[in-house]
């Protein structure tokens, strides 16, 4: 597989929406059906490229939360409306005029940087060289897909209780900033409440065993877990404070100490493997971003082999050598 380019995601897109700054795309896999929702901020100068002069470094981090907002969404059943409101927050933020404003190429390199944050979610087909959704190809699918696959969050009570975990992560240094809270309107709703609500309860009011023991009793705990690890994943490291808090949510769910490890060991290979897809732009290793990505993983506390065996998982799903 080359580098991904708007002509090898064309068959992939099923509706590109421009809205503001904002690009609202959904992908369809062509063997399944399924679809997933992504979105991507269109840039007034040079589209992806300007983050990435910004600094590949923030440009992973940014991707990673992309990853986790999508993730989140997949587990509570959010479609569009998740992405809209996450549209709207960044459109919101960016200040930069009407989707009339964009060339072009520019919506099409907003589509583009879209598919990167939702990549783990599909995999290539190099028999019939077009990407396919991770489910068409279960042979190399992570163990955070199938976890998230097989036992999303579908109660109301549930889908508030995670709302509420994540938001007590993302609250851990005591703050709520702007990026934070992007990230939280990707895929809290209406129903849900609002992130003022939500960072006040996490500052506040913290989860406590009472609301914990009232989740459904089943891998749906798990699944809530796993995703508080992969948020807290996105600030580049892991803080005391941020494990400390996962491992009481853990107590909390009554969750099996090993399962709990697991949970965590799913979510450190979802960051690394969600950043490969940047060390692997056009096709071909970057050593140097290579290297980052390898400290990363050594930063959030993923053994080297276990990175190591990421990085050749990500190469067989699509097709690198």
């Amino acid at each position: 597989m080359l580098s991904t380019n708007y002509d090898i995601l064309f068959p992939l897109i099923a509706q590109a929406t421009p809205d503001g700054a904002t690009m609202r795309v959904t992908f369809r896999c062509p063997v399944t059906g399924t679809t997933v929702e992504a979105y991507a901020t269109m840039q007034a100068s040079d589209g992806v490229g300007s983050r990435a002069k910004a600094g590949v470094k923030r440009g992973l981090m940014w991707s990673l939360r992309g990853a986790v907002a999508s993730a989140a969404r997949q587990a509570v059943g959010g479609g569009m409306a998740g992405s809209m409101a996450s549209g709207a927050a960044y459109g919101a933020t960016s200040n930069v005029g009407s989707s009339t404003s964009f060339s072009e190429e520019q919506k099409k390199a907003a589509m583009v940087e879209a598919f990167e944050s939702v990549r783990g979610q599909f995999a290539w087909d190099a028999a019939n060289n077009r990407f396919i959704s991770v489910q068409a190809a279960s042979e190399v699918m992570t163990e955070f897909a199938r976890q998230l696959e097989a036992a999303p969050v579908t109660t109301p009570y549930d889908r508030t209780v995670l709302a509420r975990m994540l938001t007590e992560i993302a609250c851990a240094d005591g703050e709520l900033g702007a990026e934070e809270r992007t990230f939280l309107a990707s895929f809290i709703t209406a129903d849900i409440g609002s992130i003022d609500q939500l960072s006040q309860q996490a500052m506040q009011n913290r989860l406590g065993a009472a609301d914990l023991s009232e989740c459904a009793q089943g891998p749906s705990r798990e699944t809530m877990l796993m995703l508080g690890w992969a948020l807290a994943f996105t600030d580049q490291e892991l803080a005391f404070a941020e494990e400390q808090r996962l491992g009481e949510l853990a107590t909390g769910l009554s969750l099996d100490p090993t399962r709990a490890q697991q949970l965590k060991t799913f979510a450190q290979v979802y960051a690394v493997d969600n950043m490969l897809s940047h060390v692997y732009q056009t096709g071909k290793r970057d050593d140097a971003t290579y290297s980052w990505v390898m400290d990363f993983a050594d930063r959030i506390g993923l053994e080297k082999t276990e990175a190591e065996r990421a990085d050749i998982r990500y190469r067989k799903r699509y097709g690198l050598v």
